[in-house]
């Protein structure tokens, strides 16, 4: 819900600054400008109902009404534009916006922006002036307080900024498993039977919630599957275990049989297991287990995957491991090497990997972290066939998403791509 009313505040502020500047009787560069914020504006304002489409065409349309704007045609080029865009961005986002929801959402804001345009028309002129800068010194306030964050998205982005896309992060709908942990469950509108995943994310406190797994299972859903998020013990939504806790309640695999079994109460033709980062080790042991048992798993994807340089029982993985599940006291040194030992070592992980295994699917980075990027091969080969390698290009190790408070903000380049490897992934 603070995404939602945060990316709707900033719609009505880009608006309102753009709406008294775009007249005709403007010089053509003020009312390009103008034009150009008032289609972002309405652009953000499909962001908060759950679309993340890229920005370009909402500038694109923006620039093409400024230069037809005439005073003749002004109101209607207005209401066309705010449609166009609603119309484009609805088609355009990962995933699609079903267009029995798209189009009440269309009809709703397009009246919005044209009573917010209304409004400001009727304002005594010399208000104009501060609604037009007040969003320009917001943004600037925002780039002081986060100006490492913004850099980091503008250099990671760099000449992609027009594939930008904001969108608010959501988890799905919260199921309680019989190990007590809770998963998170998104179906696609598409018609059943469909496809079925189940994804584990990386390490990351946010869980399901962090930009890097919102990509993912937005890339999941627009490809067609059913989506069962799984949260790490300790991360998300999930508390971790007690101080004095046995080791084996730190154990993830039960938590992801559990969640394998609610997938397959769904009406689904497959089940893909993914893991991104962390979550690569779950999804190899799950697959050991689950060749152990049913088969039912039909396909593993492991997503950034690789082996620390140095020993992951040292002092700096010691920190993280707390400081990602949010813990106040530390674990005896003991108890946390057994842990790592038993449920997070890569290689022993891989080694265990049966000879009937599911196929398993590699996929790494071209702007991976240094780390994996030198480990990663020496992994994949520790993998028993049948595997394959694959790479989705341009991408970093968090697929080029970024959060912003409550708002993501992504790469739909990366998104899109990512989708399209998880439709060819589909099992025949």
């Amino acid at each position: 819900m603070t995404g939602i009313l945060a990316i709707s505040f900033l719609a009505v502020a880009v608006r309102i600054a753009g709406s008294p500047i775009r007249s005709s009787d403007r010089p053509f560069l003020l009312r390009a400008i103008g034009w150009m914020l008032c289609t972002v504006g309405i652009w953000l304002a499909l962001a908060a109902a759950d679309a993340l489409s890229p920005l370009w065409p909402a500038l694109a349309i923006g620039l093409i009404a400024s230069i037809a704007d005439t005073k003749p045609k002004e109101r209607t080029l207005k209401i066309l534009a705010d449609i166009t865009v609603l119309t484009v961005t609805a088609a355009l986002s990962i995933p699609v916006l079903p267009w029995n929801f798209a189009g009440l959402v269309i009809i709703l804001l397009a009246t919005g922006a044209a009573l917010i345009d209304s409004v400001v028309k009727r304002m005594p002129s010399r208000f104009h002036v501060p609604l037009i800068i007040a969003p320009f010194i917001g943004g600037l306030l925002l780039l002081a307080v986060r100006f490492q964050q913004c850099r980091d998205i503008i250099t990671i982005l760099n000449t992609h900024l027009p594939q930008i896309a904001v969108a608010t992060i959501v988890s799905g709908q919260p199921v309680t498993l019989e190990t007590k942990a809770i998963a998170y469950i998104e179906r696609p509108h598409t018609p059943t039977p469909r496809p079925g995943a189940i994804f584990f994310h990386g390490a990351n406190p946010d869980g399901v919630r962090q930009p890097a797994a919102a990509i993912v299972r937005r890339a999941l859903l627009m490809a067609g599957y059913v989506v069962v998020s799984v949260e790490h013990p300790g991360y998300g939504q999930i508390p971790h275990p007690s101080i004095d806790a046995p080791v084996e309640a730190w154990d993830p695999l039960p938590t992801g049989l559990a969640a394998l079994s609610l997938l397959r109460d769904e009406n689904i033709t497959s089940v893909t297991a993914i893991g991104h980062s962390l979550g690569c080790m779950d999804v190899l042991r799950l697959v050991t287990a689950d060749a152990a048992t049913d088969s039912v798993i039909d396909r593993a994807v492991l997503m950034g995957a690789g082996m620390s340089d140095g020993d992951d029982r040292d002092e700096y993985w010691y920190r993280r491991f707390h400081k990602d599940r949010r813990m106040k006291d530390r674990l005896p040194m003991d108890t946390y090497r057994a842990i790592i030992e038993r449920f997070y070592t890569r290689q022993t992980a891989a080694l265990a990997l049966p000879d009937d295994h599911a196929p398993i699917d590699y996929l790494v980075f071209e702007h991976d972290h240094a780390d994996l990027a030198r480990t990663r091969t020496a992994l994949f080969d520790l993998i028993s066939p049948p595997r394959r390698w694959l790479q989705l290009d341009d991408s970093g190790h968090y697929f080029n998403a970024f959060d912003f408070g409550p708002i993501l903000i992504a790469d739909t380049r990366i998104a899109r791509n990512l989708s399209h490897l998880f439709k060819r992934m589909i099992p025949e």
